[in-house]
């Protein structure tokens, strides 16, 4: 028997950081929590944006987080697309990013998540990224 208790931290945004999602937060985060039962994957707290998505998902042993990235993104990207939520094709941004958390860092990010609405209202995503890329020590050019 395996257990464990490994959580990671995953981030996507939309196409070019469109607010394509204006209206559709609940729906599309409602849709990935039963996406990811379905598909056996462990979302602890989900924050869907109008340009992005955070989520806390709990790992289990035979998944990668390339995998459920596939599943989460590719499953919303056609369920928005079939359901013509939107005048043109959605599409999220090729990239994700994806940081492991401690047990203990939890309830740290869990916080985080819930005040998205309040720290997009005087930060842009590019600042977000800057912020995670910089504390995550990750190479990347907005």
């Amino acid at each position: 028997m395996y257990y464990s208790r490994l959580y990671a931290h995953i981030f996507w945004t939309t196409q070019d950081y469109q607010k394509s999602l204006i209206g559709l937060e609940g729906k599309i985060g409602n849709f990935l929590i039963q996406l990811g039962e379905k598909k056996d994957i462990i979302i602890r707290l989900i924050s869907v944006l109008p340009n992005h998505v955070h989520c806390i998902v709990r790992l289990n042993s035979t998944q990668s987080i390339s995998e459920i990235v596939q599943i989460m993104k590719g499953g919303s990207s056609l369920w928005i697309n079939s359901n013509q939520f939107l005048h043109y094709k959605f599409k999220w941004e090729d990239e994700y990013f994806a940081f492991s958390l401690g047990y203990s860092q939890i309830s740290e990010f869990e916080k985080y998540l819930e005040n998205q609405k309040i720290f997009h209202q005087k930060h842009s995503i590019q600042d977000e990224l800057k912020m995670l890329t910089t504390k995550y020590n990750i190479k990347y050019q907005l």
